[in-house]
């Protein structure tokens, strides 16, 4: 009954990782998407005179919502680069086929017996913690690619928004 409940409860652990890392990307996605349909008219205002940060602010958005993909893409599979170098088999973290060109056989779960218990725990700890710490990469992004304020009036008025919507139950979360 305890490997059971241990079973659920860290099955309950990764299902939330994996819903979180999800929401990111799907988020990253519709910003991007958002950003290329409202590009032009983000250029048309930064070209008029005291705007001219919104274009700039326009691709670095743009660059950052697409830098998050690899990221996640890397951090995923740092388990899987680590058990590579200790020589062991180890279950494959991986994007589908047709974004990372890997064949199928690539996939699948291959865990070495001679870890024993204590090094599949280990195993999944260090995954489920790269599974949480992924779902951070558009913070990554952002350090890596600053925003630069626009101006003062219009970085007030979206922090307040923002603080608005993260009020909103359910989805408020998204918005901190």
């Amino acid at each position: 009954i305890i490997g059971i409940l241990l079973f659920i409860i860290g099955l309950g652990v990764v299902c939330v990782g994996a819903i979180k890392l999800l929401i990111v990307l799907y988020k990253s996605y519709f910003e991007l998407l958002l950003n290329v349909i409202l590009g032009p008219v983000k250029i048309l205002l930064g070209t008029m005179p005291g705007n001219e940060a919104m274009k700039i602010n326009w691709f670095t958005g743009l660059l950052r919502n697409v830098l998050v993909f690899p990221i996640v893409y890397f951090i995923v599979n740092i388990p899987v680069f680590l058990a590579s170098t200790l020589g062991e088999e180890s279950v494959v973290l991986s994007f589908p086929e047709k974004l990372t060109g890997a064949s199928l056989g690539d996939t699948g779960m291959n865990i070495s017996t001679s870890t024993g218990y204590i090094g599949l725990l280990i195993n999944f700890v260090l995954r489920v913690f790269v599974l949480y710490y992924a779902a951070q990469a558009p913070k990554f992004a952002e350090a890596i690619i600053p925003v630069k304020e626009t101006n003062k009036a219009a970085a007030d008025a979206m922090a307040g928004a923002k603080m608005s919507l993260s009020k909103a139950p359910l989805v408020g979360g998204l918005f901190k």
